[in-house]
């Protein structure tokens, strides 16, 4: 976790204090948000896979439709 070494930093010439709970919940929050993106890509990729198998599966079966026919 990013921790600032100073509570103070200049702004505009003058000292601006930093809120380190607020900087702290909002870190949090896009660790969870790259938390999701991540699990989503996953299922993504879990669903790519089963319907490439699934197409591979199905043009099989047509192949051998067409040779009976």
């Amino acid at each position: 976790m990013l921790t600032l070494l100073s509570k103070y930093s200049q702004v505009n010439g003058g000292d601006v204090e930093h809120d380190q709970d607020a900087h702290d919940q909002k870190f949090g929050h896009f660790e969870s948000l790259i938390h999701i993106v991540q699990i989503e890509a996953e299922n993504q990729r879990r669903v790519n896979k089963e319907m490439k198998e699934k197409n591979a599966l199905i043009t099989k079966e047509l192949e051998t439709y067409k040779e009976r026919v």
